[in-house]
């Protein structure tokens, strides 16, 4: 599927709300170790809904605003369902990410 900046920048509007919407979003940032993290999804210093919030979104809308090149391929999806399966409505946020992960399965159109 072709993404483009702006279809990226809806999602990651989206996934915004949805993280706020099932009582997930944070009021309080991560220590700058936990940020410091180098593995994937900083599993070992953060829960996801804040790499999400913190790490990802904020990285990728920096991205977007320079206009560099976005990841070839993102799979969230399968850390999410593992995440999230005790979170109460969870299944927009579920398939916002898979919405995300599918937009990075095509060639960028800008």
């Amino acid at each position: 599927m072709p993404r483009s900046y702006s279809e990226v920048e809806i999602q990651l509007e989206k996934l915004t709300e949805n993280l706020q919407n099932t009582g997930l979003w944070s009021d309080k940032q991560p220590s700058q170790e936990a940020m410091a993290s180098v593995v994937p999804f900083a599993v070992d210093t953060m829960p996801l809904e804040n790499w999400l919030q913190f790490i990802f979104i904020p990285n990728m809308r920096e991205l977007i605003k320079n206009k560099l090149p976005l990841p070839s391929k993102l799979k969230i999806l399968p850390i999410a369902e593992l995440s999230f399966v005790h979170v109460a409505n969870k299944q927009f946020l579920l398939t916002n990410i898979r919405n995300i992960d599918e937009l990075f399965d095509g060639e960028l159109d800008e």
